[in-house]
């Protein structure tokens, strides 16, 4: 929708209806609530995700439904001994099946890290 506004194009107008308050309103509500989605991902450590959640909103909300990374504010907050426990073996479980993929494409869009230099 933002691409046919930049061109001039308005997908919604606005002629002074009676309904015309309720859809600002209805948008203006759903852009807060995916927005709020959004910043919950990543409170909990999920920003490949929540990168992707920007474009798809359901892939965002069932993020912020699942568990958090465990060194993650979210985790640190709320989550103490079992959950605690839950949270670090399913990063491990998810690090140890998709680990060299997700390094390889943070690699490729940021760059690969140096070595450290050996005194």
């Amino acid at each position: 929708m933002l691409g046919l506004v930049l061109v001039g194009f308005s997908p919604i107008s606005f002629d002074g209806d009676a309904t015309d308050g309720a859809i600002a309103v209805t948008l203006l509500t759903a852009g807060l609530f995916h927005l709020a989605v959004i910043v919950v991902c990543v409170v909990k450590g999920k920003y490949q995700l929540a990168l992707i959640g920007t474009f798809v909103p359901l892939l965002a909300l069932l993020c912020a439904l699942r568990m958090g990374r465990p060194d993650s504010l979210w985790a640190r907050r709320f989550y103490r001994g079992e959950q605690l426990e839950r949270a670090e073996h399913r990063a491990a479980e998810f690090d140890r099946r998709f680990g060299r993929i997700t390094d390889f494409i943070g690699d490729f869009v940021a760059g690969k890290p140096d070595a450290p230099q050996q005194a």
